[in-house]
């Protein structure tokens, strides 16, 4: 009996941990795929050089993300497509990821899209008990795409 009451709780943060960690690496993925989708779409298009990114690049994000029901996503978008390095933003205000923040390729015109958005939107924060809280931390993924002017046909 006193074996049970010693392994127990380690079994349970060890399933706890599973859980997590299983979640956050299954929707890591849909992030990965939402941020290959919005560059994509972003390298077929003329891009502007202000403002933020144009709405079939956030279309294309959202419709990959639209189950995941993320509290607060940014979108950023790079590309040297009218001159030098153009950053585009929209949605929530996170630090800028400095994979970001590495040039673009020079040889020809290339678009970047990093998608951020609060670990706790991926996966549920199940060892804050225990002393590992994901509270405030933010995930990134970036494509990076050359610039494709042939035309697509968007959904």
């Amino acid at each position: 009996m006193l074996e049970l009451v010693l392994t127990l709780p380690i079994l349970l943060i060890l399933l706890l941990a599973i859980v997590e960690f299983y979640l956050l690496y299954a929707n890591l993925q849909r992030l990965e795929a939402a941020s290959r989708a919005g560059a994509l779409v972003a390298s077929r298009i003329d891009l502007p050089a202000t403002g933020a990114p144009p709405e079939v690049v956030i279309a294309a994000v959202d419709r990959q993300l639209e189950t995941l029901n993320l509290p607060g996503r940014r979108i950023i978008l790079v590309h040297n497509s009218v001159g030098p390095m153009t950053q585009l933003n929209a949605g929530a205000s996170y630090p800028a990821p400095t994979e970001l923040l590495d040039l673009l390729p020079t040889s020809r015109p290339c678009v970047r899209v990093a998608i951020q958005t609060p670990m706790t939107g991926l996966t549920p924060n199940l060892l804050k008990t225990f002393g590992m809280d994901i509270t405030g931390r933010i995930v990134s993924q970036t494509t990076t795409h050359r610039l494709n002017t042939a035309p697509i046909s968007l959904p």
